[in-house]
């Protein structure tokens, strides 16, 4: 998933989805300078832990 799937996803902006991938929160996958791809499994686990 890319970062507007996920903040789509989760109600929040993308910025803050950002965050949670600096803060160690949501594992993600750097694909390019900017880009990042975050498997759908970890959101599922992000949102049942939270």
């Amino acid at each position: 998933m890319n970062l507007r799937e996920v903040a789509a996803f989760l109600g929040v902006s993308e910025r803050t989805v950002r965050n949670y991938v600096s803060r160690g929160l949501i594992p993600a996958t750097r694909i390019g300078p900017k880009l990042l791809r975050i498997s759908p499994d970890d959101v599922a686990a992000f949102v049942e832990g939270e």
